[in-house]
């Protein structure tokens, strides 16, 4: 048998098949139709090559007209011969996103949807998926790639059901692909199966694969991630996050952590589901002993809540302690984003807190996390910041409280909004002005 002596070789040597002209010679007998056995041994050897080549090597197997002919021998009668074709077709897919969108070019996905049936087999159905899966995978797909790979929307939700692990991670993958698109996108998928993050929630929570785990949250992290009615699909998988947030593999939390701020960042409604499911006092130990990459991904959590939260919602935050612990931050990260949505959050923390009468406690919070000085910082050089604003009104709750504190550390931090720089410019001067005239106004 040919491939068998071609994979005696360990590693195969596919570099001295391409230097004697051989591939084109396989690829001839993928055409022998009356020559079953030949068309099979040929288009392993093939698959061979495309599966452990390099990039060049499997240039020179694109560039004898693999591709078109394996296209076609995914309508062969002979089920081997369509699995073969179909496994390097994935291969050649996933070898280069410029690959991919040749064999997309060459319509090999609608043969691929159309191989499959009720009485497939095991092996068609993983090489299907396989080969799906592999189309539909690029760190950004192109817009037409994308309308192409969304006709396999509807058998990928169905094979979500099968009990094969590879069939079901395959199926996530490019699921998970196809998702992280436009709002149409997600749309198709919640239309082919509107249980579909009820299904992926069982696969999460009865599967023991880490990669299918992670595969399956990233479809759920693209729901939650879109508009806000997308999005309540996915509060009904709230209890199970519970569980996974104690899950021992760091990027299957990641992937939850990513869910629920998104969750977050959206109704009302949909952050109290979050505060109902008691995710919360998990995130609170999460904020309190991991690491920092880990504590910024929970601190959006935080963020988006008090942003979009209701003002019983933002005092639930404070209630449960987490405003120290976001205060933390500023000395560990040097993030321009993450601290303007810090002082955005914070004003509007400070703004609840004087409606309950706790407006000193909270400004001694922030106080001892050394905010002021960050907020000095950002006052002192108000140009280079769009933000600054939110600054100020921090700044003038802090002098409305301490003017008359007898604390020299405070006097200094009060008196140090008064020493803005004439060289900062007309703007950053002007807003110096409009400062301290602000303070002048207040009782």
């Amino acid at each position: 048998m040919i491939h068998y002596l071609y994979i005696a070789v360990n590693p195969p040597p596919i570099q001295e098949i391409i230097d004697i002209n051989a591939v084109s010679r396989f690829v001839q007998f993928l055409s022998r139709n009356e020559h079953s056995a030949l068309q099979l041994e040929s288009v392993k050897v093939l698959n061979i090559i495309v599966k452990n080549g390099t990039l060049n090597q499997i240039r020179v197997v694109m560039e004898a007209g693999t591709v078109s002919v394996l296209v076609q021998l995914l309508s062969s009668l002979n089920e081997e011969i369509r699995v073969q074709a179909a496994l390097a077709i994935g291969a050649v897919s996933g070898s280069s996103e410029g690959f991919r969108d040749i064999v997309l070019a060459a319509d090999a996905l609608p043969p691929l949807l159309l191989s499959f049936n009720e009485h497939s087999s095991i092996n068609t159905l993983r090489s299907i998926t396989f080969a799906i899966s592999r189309l539909c995978y690029g760190k950004r797909l192109p817009v037409q790639t994308r309308e192409q790979t969304r006709s396999a929307i509807p058998l990928l939700t169905r094979l979500l059901s099968s009990q094969e692990t590879d069939i079901m991670n395959d199926s996530c993958v490019a699921l998970g692909e196809i998702s992280n698109g436009p709002t149409s996108c997600i749309d198709a998928i919640l239309q082919a199966n509107t249980n579909v993050v009820q299904r992926l929630t069982e696969i999460i929570l009865g599967s023991t694969s880490t990669k299918l785990q992670t595969s399956a949250l990233k479809i759920i992290g693209n729901i939650a991630a879109d508009d806000e009615s997308q999005a309540q699909y996915v509060i009904d998988a709230l209890p199970s996050f519970v569980w996974l947030l104690d899950h021992p593999d760091k990027e299957i939390r990641k992937e939850v952590y990513w869910t629920l701020s998104n969750i977050t960042a959206g109704t009302i409604a949909q952050i109290q589901a979050v505060i109902d499911a008691a995710i919360f006092p998990k995130l609170f130990k999460v904020l309190k002993e991991s690491e920092l990459k880990i504590r910024k991904e929970v601190g959006w959590i935080i963020l988006n809540t008090l942003l979009s939260g209701s003002e019983d919602q933002v005092q639930y935050i404070i209630n449960e302690g987490f405003i120290p612990l976001l205060c933390s931050f500023f000395q560990q990260e040097d993030n321009l984003e993450f601290e303007k949505e810090i002082i955005q959050c914070l004003h509007k923390v400070l703004y609840i807190s004087e409606k309950t009468g706790k407006l000193e406690v909270m400004l001694n919070i922030i106080y001892d996390h050394d905010v002021m000085d960050i907020i000095g910082k950002i006052l002192a050089d108000a140009e280079k910041h769009d933000f600054h604003i939110n600054a100020l009104n921090i700044a003038r709750y802090y002098y409305r409280v301490n003017m008359k504190s007898d604390d020299p550390n405070k006097q200094l931090i009060v008196l140090h909004y008064f020493r803005y720089r004439l060289t900062l410019g007309k703007r950053a001067y002007f807003f110096q002005l409009l400062f301290i005239s602000s303070l002048t106004l207040l009782p």
